[in-house]
């Protein structure tokens, strides 16, 4: 049992770096005393050559020696870790906060729409293929690795709509890619996304509640899942499905509501088939990676940009030639 000071608490089994131990230089801490062990461990492992001797072996020798220490004996630590915590106070230079790179954030994942998939009755999935979607009943991917999501964007030109590795490995992406890589149907009608008061008039009439004059939010993910448990595929679940898939896979938001500009594409559901839905989702691939990679404009409406999952998709499985 030891008297005297209550010995500081250290991290046993540090080991001396070129600069110091990582309790007194690896770490954000403020302590003196850290700051002293760190220079006892050095004076100690210089001292004593064995192969058996091991750091954590002055910890207690060190903090004896800390207690008996006078005021001025320790002013030269103390000074240290003053100077340690001035700089922490120090705010991030502008320009280094001009110059980091934005963070890729997506709350969107291919996940939900396979989960959605698996659950579809034989009749519902006769419905989607009507529909011209019958290709996104065989996503098998469930997640795409941050990293390699991060590096395609980063060589992804919007301008261009191409992957480029240097001046000599360049990879255009076309709508044909898009096509085979997600089976979409490259009709050609442009997908209409001019919304009317009539395209919303008809959204709010098939899913608002009784007592609800309009909606107040729009068409959730939670309100287009209670649609697909219904075991139904009548008009309802198929305008849920080509909006669900919009959303959370093809062109997604940063939103867990569907964007009003869909309204239009679901309105005749005769007409879904014809549209050029390959061209319509690589210019929302373009249009949301060129947003991204400006900075200032990766803030839209208080909300982050949300690169298209399908579109990231669609780079990592597209036939590099």
């Amino acid at each position: 049992m030891t008297t005297g000071k209550k010995q500081p608490r250290v991290v046993k089994g540090s080991t001396v770096g070129e600069q110091g131990s990582k309790a007194a230089v690896g770490s954000t801490h403020t302590n003196p005393y850290l700051f002293f062990l760190d220079a006892y461990q050095k004076k100690a492992k210089a001292a004593n050559t064995s192969r058996r001797f091991k750091i954590a072996q002055c910890s207690k020798p060190a903090g004896n020696v800390w207690n008996n220490m006078s005021d001025a004996e320790r002013a030269p630590f103390v000074e240290m870790a003053k100077e340690r915590k001035a700089r922490m106070k120090k705010p991030i230079p502008k320009e280094k906060k001009k110059n980091a790179l934005p963070v890729f954030r997506s709350r969107r994942s291919p996940l939900k729409l396979v989960k959605v998939n698996t659950a579809l009755t034989k009749a519902q999935q006769d419905a989607v293929k009507g529909l011209g979607f019958g290709s996104m009943l065989q996503l098998k991917c469930t997640m795409l690795s941050r990293d390699f999501i991060n590096r395609l964007v980063k060589h992804f030109n919007p301008v261009t709509m191409s992957l480029e590795f240097g001046r000599v490995r360049v990879y255009r992406i076309t709508a044909d890619d898009i096509q085979k890589a997600l089976g979409l149907s490259c009709g050609t009608i442009s997908v209409p996304t001019d919304c009317q008061d009539r395209h919303v008039e008809h959204i709010t009439k098939m899913f608002k509640r009784k007592k609800e004059k309009e909606l107040k939010r729009g068409v959730t993910f939670a309100m287009m899942q209670q649609v697909f448990k219904r075991k139904k595929h009548d008009v309802k679940f198929q305008t849920s499905y080509v909006l669900f898939v919009l959303s959370c896979f093809l062109c997604p938001t940063t939103k867990d509501v569907a964007a009003m500009k869909f309204y239009p594409a679901v309105h005749d559901l005769k007409q879904t088939h014809t549209y050029a839905w390959a061209e319509f989702v690589l210019h929302w691939l373009a249009a949301k990676i060129a947003k991204y990679k400006k900075r200032s404009a990766k803030v839209v409406e208080g909300k982050k940009d949300s690169v298209g999952v399908a579109g990231l998709y669609i780079l990592t499985n597209t036939q590099w030639v």
